[in-house]
């Protein structure tokens, strides 16, 4: 099954209210510093939406780590509902789009510079046991080593028939029958696949870590968390069918010209002392010292709330 370039509009680019609550979220945690939800064990550089135009095809949220010439990606389909069956046309239009993405970026899937990624809110059970399977294959290499672990002994019968689901759905998406390549590829995507168990609902655990990952900036402008949450959602919308790809200074350049929200570079960032500082010890600074609130260490205190201290003392080194 070949894919076309298609303009985000035509690819589901309007998305839904659900995407769009993903999305935000995206976004929180690109403001914030915070790492991506699964798969990468590092800070969120940029979000892209609807990516297929730029040759994604799990292209519902991109989100992108690490230094600009050494980016690690991972894109995700997103769907509120990803039943882990064996007819389910979730899991198998998910699987499909994987296993064409193996047959198009194989270099970048298997130096580990681009891994898929799956985003949605249930059903729990089904994305549960999709998780720990995905992360049974990221530990073997070879077909044979990971169905070593397929058995009685070593894997309970609700895995085991739900990779037999994941397979059968890995067939219906590919057109694949032959059973050792119909395992290999399911192996492969299995072992790339990362599983975002979203709850973006009113009391689920991303809304409410949306909501703490905004508080400090939120404070900083005066605004609520939960708006801010809401114009991320409201920003996911409008760039959303034109393919959007941000970085934070461009979503703080947004929120500044469109709702003249000046949202700060990093929450609780603070700034070099002025002269205010005291210190107490002997130590000489030189350039800036950057301090959030009273500090002591190993008996040296820094208090910036004191008058200036003198310029030098007898205690100063040279």
């Amino acid at each position: 099954m070949a894919y076309g370039v298609a303009p985000p509009e035509a690819t589901g680019g309007a998305g839904t209210i659900f995407e769009y609550r993903v999305a935000a979220f995206a976004f929180s945690r690109l403001l914030r510093g915070a790492h991506v939800p699964v798969g990468i064990d590092l800070p969120v550089e940029s979000v892209a939406l609807q990516q297929r135009i730029a040759g994604s095809l799990l292209d519902d949220i991109v989100m992108r780590a690490g230094p600009p010439h050494q980016h690690t990606t991972i894109e995700f389909q997103v769907k509120k509902q990803l039943a882990v069956t064996g007819s389910s046309q979730a899991l198998i239009s998910l699987l499909g789009q994987a296993a064409e993405t193996w047959s198009t970026r194989e270099h970048a899937l298997k130096t580990g510079r681009l891994l898929l990624g799956a985003a949605a809110a249930g059903p729990s059970d089904d994305l549960a046991d999709l998780a720990e399977l995905a992360a049974r294959a990221h530990d073997h290499t070879s077909l044979v080593s990971f169905q070593s672990l397929l058995v009685e002994k070593a894997t309970n019968q609700r895995l085991r028939t739900r990779h037999a689901h994941i397979v059968k759905a890995m067939s219906a998406a590919t057109g694949i029958t032959e059973p050792s390549e119909l395992g290999q590829m399911t192996h492969q995507v299995l072992s790339r696949l990362h599983v975002w168990r979203v709850e973006p609902f009113e009391d689920g655990r991303d809304r409410l870590d949306g909501l703490d990952d905004l508080a400090e900036l939120a404070r900083h402008t005066g605004q609520s968390a939960a708006i801010l949450l809401a114009l991320l959602a409201e920003l996911a919308e409008e760039v959303g069918p034109h393919g959007g790809d941000l970085d934070a200074h461009q979503v703080r350049a947004r929120f500044q010209r469109k709702y003249g929200i000046a949202l700060p570079e990093r929450a609780g960032q603070s700034s070099p002392i002025e002269g205010g500082a005291r210190f107490e010890g002997d130590v000489t600074f030189q350039g800036p010292v950057y301090l959030a609130s009273n500090q002591v260490f190993n008996g040296m205190t820094i208090n910036t709330h004191y008058p200036p201290a003198s310029p030098r003392s007898n205690h100063d080194l040279p």
